[in-house]
C-alpha cells in the first residue's frame, strides 16, 4: 500500500504557511502554531491507521466479454465491494485498450461497510485486433481527507475483436436461399486431363500411355488404363500485404481492414462453393499461412489467423512472399492479390512477382487506390498551393496507371477500386472464373 497526502492534507499545510506568517507580526501565534500542528499529526495518524485497517477490505473484479466486432462496443463490468466495517471513499481507475475510444476510465464513489456495486464501462471499437485490458487502480481517502492510499489489482484481459463478418453470413445465407429456389439441376461430372482418379477402364486407342495402370494390366492380362476427372473443387489463395501502401486510412479506416473484409468475403464464398480456401499475409516476410482447405467450417480458422494483423510501415517483399507460395503451392490455384502499387520503378518486384507468379497460377491482383489522390484532384482551387497538390496527384495517378496496364498485358485479371468498393468485384470476378472453368 503506497499513502499520499489528499486534498485535505494540502489545504490544512496552506493554512500553516498564512499562520507562519503572522509570526512576522506577532508571538502570540506561537502556540496556536503548535497547536495546528499537533492536530495535523493526529488527523494524519488517525487516517494512516483507517486506510491500514481497509487496505485489504475492498476488493475489485472486472467481467469484459471475450469477443467482439468492429464497430461493437465492449461493454464491460467493474465489481467494487467493500468487506469491510467502515465506509470507503474510492476512485477507480480502469486501464483500457490503447485502440479503443475512451482511453481512460475513472469513477469516484463512496461505499459504506458491507456494500457493493456494478459499474459500467463501454468501449468502442473503431479496428479490430486484441483489446487488451490493463491492471485496476484503487485510491482511497481517509475519513479526515488527509491521506490517500493507492493499491493496484493484477488484471490482464483480452476482448478479440474480428473483423465484420455480419456480411459475409448474410451473403452466405442469401446465397444458399437463391439456389435454393432455382430448380434442380444436375451435377455433370467432367472427365478429362485432370488429376482427380475416378475409376480403372479398358485401355483404348489413343489414351495416353502415362495413364496406364502396369498393375492392373498385369492382373487382367489386358491394358488397362486409369480414367481422371477435373477436379470437383478448386484452390482459392488470398494474399494480404500489410506493408506501408496498406497503413493509409479511407474513410477512417485503413486500407488493411478493407482487404481482410474483402479476403474473408471471398473464402466464405469460395468456401461455400465447395473450393478449398487459404490466406497468406506478409509484410517484410510472411507473418501467417492458411493452406488451401474446404468445408464452410474452416472460415472461423482464417478469422482467427487475420483479426489481429495490423499494418506495418516497412515495404513489403512481394519476392519472398511469392517465393513462399510457390514452394507451398504446386497445384494450379487461383491466387488473389490484396495491395496497391505506386509506380514502375518502385513497384518492379510487384511486376516481376505477379508476372512469373501467373505463369503456373491463375492471379487476379486486386490494386486499392489511395482516396486521398482522388480528392486531391477533384478539390475546387482555393489556395495558391493547390494546383500543385493536383499535378503531384496526377502524377502519382498516371504512373500507377502505368503499373496497372503492364500488369493487364501480361494476362493477368486487374481490379482497380478504391478499397471500401473491393468485396463486390472481387466476389463477381471469382464467380465469373469459375463458371468459365479458368481455374
Amino acid at each position: 500500500m503506497r499513502v499520499f497526502p489528499d486534498k485535505g492534507f494540502t489545504a490544512y499545510a496552506a493554512f500553516l504557511a498564512l499562520l507562519s506568517g503572522g509570526l512576522l507580526i506577532t508571538g502570540w501565534t506561537w502556540g496556536l502554531l503548535i497547536s495546528a500542528c499537533l492536530l495535523a499529526v493526529a488527523l494524519a495518524l488517525f487516517d494512516y491507521r483507517r486506510l491500514s485497517k481497509m487496505k485489504d477490505a475492498v476488493q475489485v473484479r472486472v467481467d469484459a466479454p471475450p469477443s467482439r466486432q468492429r464497430g461493437e462496443p465492449i461493454q464491460t463490468s467493474v465489481y467494487v465491494s467493500n468487506h469491510g466495517t467502515c465506509r470507503a471513499n474510492l476512485t477507480v481507475r480502469l486501464c483500457l485498450p490503447l485502440q479503443g475510444v475512451p482511453r481512460a476510465w475513472v469513477e469516484r464513489l463512496s461505499l459504506g461497510p458491507g456494500t457493493g456495486v456494478a459499474l459500467q464501462c463501454e468501449v468502442q471499437t473503431p479496428v479490430r485486433g486484441a483489446y487488451e485490458f490493463g491492471d485496476i487502480w484503487i485510491r482511497m481517502s481517509g475519513p479526515a481527507r488527509f491521506l490517500q492510499s493507492q493499491r493496484s489489482w493484477p488484471h490482464s484481459a483480452v476482448c478479440r475483436v474480428y473483423p465484420d463478418v455480419k456480411r459475409v453470413r448474410e451473403y452466405i445465407m442469401s446465397r444458399r436461399a437463391h439456389v435454393a429456389s432455382v430448380p434442380h439441376v444436375r451435377r455433370a461430372t467432367l472427365r478429362g486431363m485432370g488429376s482427380e482418379f475416378e475409376r480403372l477402364r479398358d485401355y483404348e486407342p489413343g489414351d495416353d500411355i502415362r495413364r496406364i495402370d502396369w498393375r492392373a494390366t498385369a492382373k487382367h492380362r489386358k491394358l488397362i488404363s486409369r480414367n481422371y476427372e477435373i477436379e470437383s473443387f478448386r484452390d482459392v489463395l488470398v494474399m494480404v500485404d500489410r506493408g506501408r501502401l496498406m497503413a493509409s486510412e479511407s474513410r477512417e479506416t485503413s486500407k488493411l481492414d478493407h482487404a481482410i473484409d474483402a479476403a474473408l468475403m471471398i473464402s466464405a464464398v469460395a468456401l461455400d462453393s465447395g473450393d478449398h480456401a487459404g490466406i497468406l499475409v506478409f509484410g517484410k516476410d510472411v507473418s501467417a499461412y492458411l493452406p488451401p482447405r474446404g468445408a464452410i467450417s474452416y472460415l472461423p480458422t482464417l478469422i482467427e489467423a487475420v483479426y489481429a494483423v495490423q499494418p506495418i510501415l516497412d515495404e513489403s517483399d512481394f519476392l519472398r512472399a511469392f517465393a513462399h507460395l510457390q514452394i507451398r503451392l504446386p497445384k494450379r490455384s487461383l491466387i488473389v492479390v490484396l495491395t496497391d502499387v505506386i509506380d514502375p520503378e518502385v513497384s518492379r518486384s510487384i511486376l516481376e512477382g505477379v508476372l512469373a507468379l501467373n505463369k503456373r497460377h491463375l492471379v487476379i491482383f486486386a490494386a486499392l487506390r489511395t482516396p486521398a489522390l482522388y480528392d486531391a484532384i477533384a478539390a475546387p482551387v482555393d489556395d495558391p498551393l493547390d494546383p500543385f497538390r493536383k499535378a503531384v496527384a496526377y502524377r502519382l495517378v498516371r504512373e500507377r496507371g502505368e503499373v496497372i496496364r503492364r500488369l493487364r498485358k501480361g494476362g493477368v485479371e486487374v481490379l482497380d477500386v478504391l478499397p471500401g468498393e473491393i468485396t463486390i468485384p472481387l466476389v463477381n470476378k471469382y464467380v465469373e472464373l469459375r463458371e468459365q472453368n479458368r481455374l
